[in-house]
């Protein structure tokens, strides 16, 4: 019992001292809204038939995608309790999608789209809360020699 009573001690002392901690720390100049982006722009990579949370949301906001293929993904954004912010539907290299929800206004750009004949396909996206340009120029394809090395 002893040991009980002195590990809850142990627990409080340690989480006051870390909520001390934070509070501490200045405030972020890149806050939008609810979300703090740790650094702006920022490129968050994620593979295909998964969610991967935007950075800065604590949690909160994730980009899900479906299968990469012919050049364009399934691509929406979910909160953590799965309501849908942002509807799903294709998107393809270059596009800029406006993430405009609760007190937040982010730009994300499809920067990547990795589609390998086997393995783990991905896509990367830049995320602002300035405003994005819409590249047009879409990524040369892999050298003829690379595919062979793969098969």
């Amino acid at each position: 019992m002893r040991f009980l009573v002195l590990g809850l001690v142990a627990l409080s002392l340690i989480a006051c001292g870390q909520e001390a901690v934070r509070h501490d720390q200045p405030p972020s100049p890149y806050v939008v809204g609810k979300i703090t982006l740790p650094k702006d722009p920022i490129t968050v990579v994620v593979h295909q038939r998964r969610r991967e949370a935007i950075p800065g949301s604590r949690g909160r906001a994730f980009i899900r995608l479906g299968d990469i293929t012919g050049g364009q993904v399934m691509f929406s954004v979910i909160s953590s309790k799965g309501k849908i912010i942002i509807d799903a539907h294709s998107v393809q290299f270059g596009q800029v999608i406006t993430y405009d929800y609760d007190d937040t206004l982010l730009f994300i750009r499809v920067e990547k789209l990795v589609n390998f004949l086997v393995g783990d396909d991905y896509a990367e996206f830049v995320i602002s809360h300035n405003k994005l340009k819409p590249k047009k120029t879409v990524p040369k394809p892999l050298p003829e020699s690379w595919k062979e090395e793969v098969k």
